[in-house]
């Protein structure tokens, strides 16, 4: 409960121009990726979810945000990527900083829909078009 209603005042602050509150702190992301992986594998048994860490992935991060950010990804690859897929995460880190890429199999979002699929309020059938490999 706490944290629907911590995410319900972050977006009504990002609304009003003020942002969000992060607490940055020195961590490596490949371990706490690994730790919110192994979750979500528990969460949702059927299926595959893989990790490949690619360089060093240490710094200073909100690492609540972060986890916030790659389960979300994360789910929404389970829920609208083909079911005997895996989902893929690849987290690679150089000197340029991190990236972070979740991959799944399944079918593309129409360009249309993509300016309002993160519309946090809105939630309508996002209509796919023909497969594309990933």
């Amino acid at each position: 409960m706490k944290a629907l209603l911590d995410d319900l005042i972050d977006f009504n602050r990002t609304k009003f121009g003020l942002g969000i509150n992060v607490a940055m702190t020195d961590l490596d992301l490949a371990a706490l990726f690994s730790d919110e992986l192994e979750q979500l594998r528990g969460a949702h048994p059927s299926r595959q979810i893989e990790l490949e860490i690619v360089g060093d992935t240490r710094g200073v991060w909100d690492g609540l945000r972060l986890q916030q950010l790659l389960r979300n990804l994360v789910v929404n690859a389970i829920v609208h990527g083909a079911a005997d897929a895996p989902v893929h995460v690849v987290l690679t880190g150089d000197e340029g900083g991190v990236t972070i890429e979740v991959k799944n199999s399944g079918l593309t979002i129409e360009k249309a829909i993509l300016d309002q699929i993160f519309d946090p309020l809105k939630r309508e059938l996002v209509k796919v078009t023909a497969m594309t490999a990933r």
